[in-house]
């Protein structure tokens, strides 16, 4: 509000005419003179390949990611042995999973495998299993009925 106060109404020696002026014919020539200056103006135009060329680089940055990821995914798994499964763990599983077994499955699993299989072994488990059921005197008919 005091700045106001400090500023004279009418500044002397000012007069109230506008120094400059208008040239005559000025807003008669006016629309000529903008119609000139916009068709000398170029238009500018985009080709074509410019759209295609957009869509390409992402298509190529896509493929680029998912490359990276494969081969970075790759190296990970590279890194890390493969862990050997052991006899026991192998027979474990197939006692855990034997049910969903049948005799030939088993077999070619065997087979496949690179697993110490001696037949020996197994005849000398039978026998056991046989010399068991007999002293508790369990019907063998009867355990297999069962399960």
């Amino acid at each position: 509000m005091k700045a106001k106060e400090n500023i004279p109404e009418e500044m002397p020696g000012m007069s109230r005419k506008i120094p400059f002026g208008v040239p005559d014919n000025y807003f008669d020539k006016f629309p000529a003179r903008i119609q000139e200056r916009v068709s000398e103006t170029p238009i500018l135009t985009f080709p074509r390949l410019y759209p295609i060329r957009r869509r390409l680089a992402l298509a190529a940055m896509f493929i680029g990611l998912v490359t990276v990821g494969y081969f970075s995914l790759r190296m990970i798994l590279n890194r890390q042995d493969p862990r050997i499964l052991s006899g026991d763990e192998v027979s474990t599983a197939i006692e855990y999973f034997g049910y969903q077994f049948d005799d030939d499955m088993l077999i070619a699993a065997i087979i496949e495998s690179d697993i110490d299989f001696d037949p020996q072994d197994v005849d000398n488990e039978t026998d056991v299993i046989i010399e068991f059921l007999s002293s508790e005197e369990i019907d063998f008919n009867e355990f297999l009925n069962e399960y």
